[in-house]
């Protein structure tokens, strides 16, 4: 008797979640944002706090989930087209830029999303 193995055939379920699209006019100052901060290190962090804090009210006005605001912030980073041209390690701290980069963006996001949602909400009038 000659035993042949079987293959099973298996599907995968896939998550169908979009991620969330930012406005044009958005998406173009966040990657040049991130363009500058990665080019230079200092100088750069105002107007990147400024654009996060548009992305965060951007997508925290339609609903989008803070994780969901994390991951775009962190995608947005991770697929600039420079990061591989400029990222750099700190001699003093081990760290790259775009980690550090990563990094300072997810806690002005967090900041800025606790106080998006903590702000109060105008009731509807009947």
């Amino acid at each position: 008797m000659v035993e042949t193995d079987r293959f099973e055939t298996v599907t995968f379920q896939t998550n169908t979640r979009q991620t969330p699209v930012l406005s044009a006019l958005v998406r173009r100052a966040l990657d040049r944002h991130i363009w500058h901060s990665l080019r230079r290190r200092f100088g750069a962090g105002g107007n990147l706090r400024e654009c996060v804090h548009r992305v965060v009210l951007e997508l925290a006005g339609r609903g989008v989930s803070i994780g969901a605001i994390r991951a775009e912030l962190i995608r947005s980073v991770a697929q600039h087209p420079q990061v591989h041209h400029l990222d750099r390690v700190s001699i003093v701290t081990g760290e790259s830029t775009s980690t550090a980069l990563t990094r300072q963006m997810l806690e002005w996001a967090d900041t800025l999303h606790g106080l998006t949602e903590s702000q109060p909400r105008m009731r509807e009038t009947a």
